[in-house]
């Protein structure tokens, strides 16, 4: 088809001839073009598609981890009533209390593996095992969950696995975890408590300056809560010791 024309585009016509013209010289690609815009749309329905299915899929999950909860919460109101009173937990109480809500958040977790809701999920089995003693499976199950976390539930997982490396003597490792915590500001409420616990493993580790240094930065931060209150005591405790070691020099 020749060029068109100023006088054919300025015309009455010209709008209509302009279009025919495109049409004309474009249509050998018109399947390609068809094709092409064919594949956008089901990209877009395929997204759209994915979204949804993803929200159906945590809202279910959601669902069973409620329904665990449940049955957690009923477990745990009876125990806390038996350990009145008891000033040791002992591992063969835990598990005669909770015996239904361990298998449910295992299914959570199993079900549902890169929710939202299985990271909780792995929060309260991960308690349970860690009350249980078996500290191998709770740091198993809190730690393919680390990473695919993330906020509040990342920052509660990590605290959760250095109190179970401490509990089991891993004092290091433990140091190390609460570090990582320390330095992250979106997990400041938990600040005072990684504080604390940094301190009494430093005890542990017989380095009194840090435990120190940890129990002060408790106290500091001033947020009025047991920890604060369990510092004031720790740093009384460490000054008794140390005036006990002078009286006792010749």
């Amino acid at each position: 088809m020749d060029k068109l024309t100023k006088k054919e585009i300025r015309g009455p016509d010209g709008f209509h001839v302009v279009a025919e013209k495109i049409w004309t010289t474009t249509k050998p690609f018109h399947r390609l073009l068809m094709i092409a815009s064919g594949l956008l749309l089901l990209f877009g329905l395929g997204s759209a598609g994915y979204s949804y299915f993803k929200e159906l899929q945590e809202k279910k999950a959601t669902e069973e981890l409620a329904l665990a909860l449940f049955e957690y919460d009923k477990e745990e109101g009876a125990w806390q009533k038996k350990q009145l009173g008891k000033a040791e937990i002992k591992p063969e109480d835990v598990a005669e209390e909770f015996k239904k809500s361990p298998d449910l958040f295992a299914k959570v977790i199993q079900n549902h593996s890169g929710s939202v809701a299985a990271a909780q999920a792995a929060l309260y089995l991960g308690r349970i095992y860690s009350d249980l003693k078996q500290y191998d499976k709770a740091t198993q199950i809190l730690s393919t969950h680390v990473k695919s976390s993330t906020g509040l539930v990342q920052a509660l997982i990590v605290n959760q696995l250095a109190n179970i490396q401490a509990a089991s003597g891993k004092c290091i490792e433990a140091v190390d975890r609460w570090k990582s915590l320390l330095s992250d500001k979106n997990a400041s409420f938990l600040h005072p408590e990684a504080h604390l616990k940094t301190g009494e493993c430093f005890e542990v580790l017989n380095d009194t300056g840090k435990a120190k240094e940890n129990y002060e930065a408790v106290i500091k931060a001033n947020v009025g809560s047991e920890y604060t209150e369990k510092a004031k005591l720790f740093l009384r405790l460490m000054s008794l010791k140390a005036d006990r070691s002078t009286a006792g020099k010749p």
